[in-house]
């Protein structure tokens, strides 16, 4: 196992939160609409790879290696970083007289278009497509009307919570929030603990505020509600945290290096089922 590359992640997280930058929190840029992307195929980036690479705060949404911005006739500019990206490899092995399939976590290093000279103008607008105009709010409605097997959501009390035990998310009343897409961010963190009821893709959530694992469930919820976000078009709540959340999840991640890969892969399955997927393409996907 490339250990590696849980590290580069952690690293550039914990960078991110050091600094008390959130990287999973951020406006909404429009520039970015449909998701950060590779130039060259047009494949979207997902998992964790979509909350960090939005991070580094380019314009563009794409992304190339060296090898394929030289072959676009581009030239990366001298000094620019790149960023890590991750992805899984499975192996094919022979264990106990058994084929299993074994998954690596693999990464390798990209930049952003806007850090690359010379590059086409036909490979930069290849994949940009005219999207929909919607009202951002409605299509909240509609991804949190979508969720077919979600629990029933009460705005009652003065606090926003999931509950297992009844599976229902209580939510302070619309009105009380100080803008709407917060209100819709907070819903859809609270949707995303939902996801983990064990009717749905059984994660634990009866952790001991503080624990470890009650800051992996946060981060399983906060990434969930970034994914959501972007997809209704309002990005994520960017209010500033507390000190004491940060905290949270500095010393979840240090303790634990994959905490972050392994947090985004839920999200991304727990988005997945909000916005459609049944719970057993989601549970066979894990």
């Amino acid at each position: 196992m490339n250990e590696r590359a849980y590290d580069v992640v952690t690293e550039r997280v914990l960078s991110l939160l050091e600094s008390g930058v959130c990287p999973w929190r951020r406006p909404w840029d429009e520039r970015l609409s449909g998701g950060v992307a590779n130039l060259v195929s047009g494949r979207s980036y997902s998992g964790v790879n979509a909350l960090l690479l939005p991070a580094f705060g380019y314009a563009s949404r794409f992304w190339l290696t060296f090898k394929q911005a030289r072959e676009l006739g581009g030239r990366v500019r001298a000094g620019s970083k790149a960023a890590p990206v991750v992805f899984w490899k499975f192996l094919e092995r022979e264990q106990d007289g058994k084929r299993r399939t074994i998954p690596l976590l693999r990464y390798f290093s990209v930049f952003n278009a806007e850090q690359v000279d010379g590059l086409p103008v036909k490979a930069l607008e290849r994949w940009e497509v005219a999207r929909p105009v919607f009202e951002p709010l409605a299509e909240c409605e509609k991804m949190v009307a979508g969720y077919a097997s979600g629990p029933k959501v009460d705005h009652v009390g003065s606090r926003a919570c999931y509950l297992p035990s009844l599976d229902v998310v209580r939510m302070p009343a619309r009105e009380s929030f100080e803008t709407v897409p917060t209100y819709y961010s907070t819903l859809f963190h609270e949707l995303g603990h939902s996801t983990g009821h064990a009717s749905r893709l059984d994660r634990k959530l009866k952790n001991a505020f503080g624990s470890d694992d009650y800051g992996r469930e946060e981060l399983v919820a906060e990434m969930t509600a970034a994914f959501l976000g972007d997809r209704a078009g309002i990005g994520s709540d960017c209010v500033a945290l507390s000190a004491s959340y940060l905290d949270s999840w500095i010393r979840t991640i240090r303790t634990d290096r994959r905490a972050v890969v392994v947090a985004a892969g839920a999200a991304q399955k727990a988005a997945n089922l909000i916005l459609g997927a049944t719970v057993a393409e989601q549970r066979e996907a894990a």
